[in-house]
Formats: structure tokens, sequence, C-alpha cells
């Protein structure tokens, strides 16, 4: 499966609402980490619909990044990291 990028989060007092295109059948992997790199992940949490409200994390700068798995087993690579202040 290709990668999807994050569309941006909307953001309220407790939550971030994160959403990204998707196709029918698909699961998906989405990470947030504190750096570009990916090596301290914040959160990490499965979806089965392309949409996730995760925790706001702490005031900074966070990313985020989403990969698919189709219905066959396949693991697609992750997105292109989606930035939020």
């Amino acid at each position: 499966p290709a990668p999807f990028p994050v569309h941006p989060p909307t953001i309220n007092h407790d939550t971030l609402a994160v959403s990204w295109p998707g196709r029918p059948g698909q699961r998906y992997e989405l990470q947030m980490a504190a750096d570009a790199g990916f090596t301290r992940v914040v959160a990490e949490q499965g979806a089965s619909e392309p949409a996730a409200l995760l925790a706001r994390p702490p005031q900074g700068i966070y990313y985020l990044r989403v990969r698919a798995i189709d219905p066959d087993g396949s693991v697609g690579p992750y997105g292109a990291a989606t930035s939020v202040e």
C-alpha cells in the first residue's frame, strides 16, 4: 500500500484529532514523535478507520506519520511526516 500523508490535526484543549486519506478495508498505524527522525516516539496507535484521536502532548513541536496495512496483511512504508506545534 502507498504511504499516506497525515492532514494537519485539529487541536483542542486535551486532544489532537488527526485524519489521512485511506482505502476501504485498510488498517493503519499512526506514530507521533518529539523529533523528525522518530527516535523519540511519544504515542503509537492502531486504527481501523483513516482517523484517530490522540491525547494532546505537552507544548512543543511534534511529528505525525501513518502507514497502511492492506487486508492481505501487506504493510506499507510510513508516509511523510506532518509537524504540529
